[in-house]
């Protein structure tokens, strides 16, 4: 499973708790939970960090941070 992430600059959660979140600090906490999960069902966190350069075109970045996980047993 490839993830490509664009956080936004503040979280933006329905019931307005932790507005003063930004939408990475938001993540953060949505992935400690989302790994938990992953390991239960044998999966594995192969790659996760910082999208910092385009490889292919000229366009401006669009994402902020990449994630893949094996979700094959």
């Amino acid at each position: 499973m490839l993830n490509l992430l664009k956080f936004k600059e503040f979280s933006d959660y329905d019931d307005g708790l932790d507005k003063h979140l930004s939408g990475a600090e938001a993540y953060d906490r949505y992935a400690v939970e989302v790994t938990k999960m992953i390991n239960e069902v044998g999966g594995k966190i192969v790659f996760e960090g910082e999208a910092s350069t385009l490889v292919i075109g000229n366009s401006e970045l669009q994402w902020d941070s990449i994630g893949i996980v094996n979700t094959l047993r």
